[in-house]
């Protein structure tokens, strides 16, 4: 299926950034209209799935598309959700650190 190819080629170019110091912060931006979009197109396949079922001899269930929107959600949390706030974060790793 196309959605699942671009979710592929999705993740190829996000890792292909991600190791690229700088770079994934210039392009945050696209990366955040890209996740949206496939999630939306994913929420879309889901309803019609459920309208009219899958075609026959498919290799994907209805559970690995909610699946991968899933995971597509918890990217987006993780990139663009809230984050703490650095004296916040020292102060958990000072909690965790302590004898």
């Amino acid at each position: 299926m196309d959605w699942f190819n671009a979710v592929k080629e999705f993740r190829d170019v996000e890792s292909k950034y991600l190791s690229q110091p700088g770079v994934f912060d210039l392009t945050l931006d696209e990366h955040r209209e890209s996740v949206s979009n496939l999630i939306a197109f994913g929420e879309g396949l889901v309803l019609d799935i459920k309208k009219t079922g899958l075609v026959k001899d498919v290799s994907f269930s209805l559970e690995d598309v909610k699946a991968t929107i899933e995971s597509l959600r918890e990217t987006f949390k993780g990139v663009h959700g809230p984050h703490n706030h650095p004296a916040t974060n020292k102060a958990i790793l000072d909690c965790l650190s302590a004898p």
